[in-house]
């Protein structure tokens, strides 16, 4: 008798263990997003990347170098993929660049993670945004030969600019001013511009500016409407 009531002990022992196994309870892990470095410095797009409090990636996931399409969405769409870095770092790598001042949104699948586990499904982050600064004009002399000057000034971009948009925003003009400081004449006054190495940097040279008999000052304007290669929104008038 005392076999039997062992043995019935046992099997309850194991099934209530399967039970326990079977019924693994939810999980929930929290993450946080590091969005990617807009530095146009950087040779190739920077990645995206999503790091969770805790084991979250399913092990069959962890040796592909990338996963399967379907499981993790983007908007705006962006070409790349994802690929787990460790167990808790989900990698997205672009194969072309972020635009800027630009808000994405970033949904998982349920099916991303072990049935155990549950993570808030989607989150959003937003790329910085073009700046454009101009530095201060300046009366150049040219020290070859003192009787030409010039005005120079240069425009500086966070990211490369698109020169057309840059040529099309720029105009200099020379006023003539009266005893009372008000402008009794004007002209628009050409220039030239030249990019540096890396297209963020704009310099504006006046043609050469004769000394007028007259008070005068060059107006530079800048008007609203540069923008950058990379997108985002243009620049204000300045």
């Amino acid at each position: 008798m005392k076999k039997i009531v062992f043995w019935i002990s046992t099997i309850c022992m194991v099934q209530l263990l399967f039970l326990a196994c079977a019924k693994q309870e939810k999980i929930t892990v929290d993450y946080r997003s590091y969005a990617p470095d807009m530095d146009y410095r950087l040779t190739e797009p920077d990645q995206l990347t999503v790091s969770f409090k805790g084991s979250v990636a399913k092990l069959e996931d962890m040796e592909k170098e990338a996963l399967e399409e379907g499981l993790i969405s983007i908007e705006p769409a962006i070409k790349g993929s994802w690929h787990w870095d460790t167990d808790t770092d989900l990698v997205f790598t672009p194969l072309e660049d972020w635009q800027l001042a630009t808000r994405y949104k970033v949904k998982f699948s349920s099916q991303l993670f072990p049935e155990h586990i549950t993570v808030k499904n989607e989150f959003a982050f937003s790329t910085s945004g073009f700046i454009l600064s101009l530095d201060k004009p300046e009366f150049y002399i040219d020290p070859e030969n003192p009787s030409v000057k010039r005005v120079t000034f240069s425009l500086k971009g966070s990211h490369p600019l698109a020169q057309e948009t840059v040529e099309k925003a720029v105009s200099m003009k020379l006023e003539l001013l009266n005893e009372k400081k008000a402008v009794v004449s004007s002209k628009e006054w050409a220039f030239e511009i030249s990019y540096d190495e890396t297209g963020t940097i704009a310099y504006v040279i006046s043609e050469p500016v004769e000394m007028p008999i007259r008070t005068s000052i060059m107006k530079i304007t800048v008007a609203g409407g540069v923008k950058s290669l990379r997108g985002g929104s243009a620049s204000k008038k300045m």
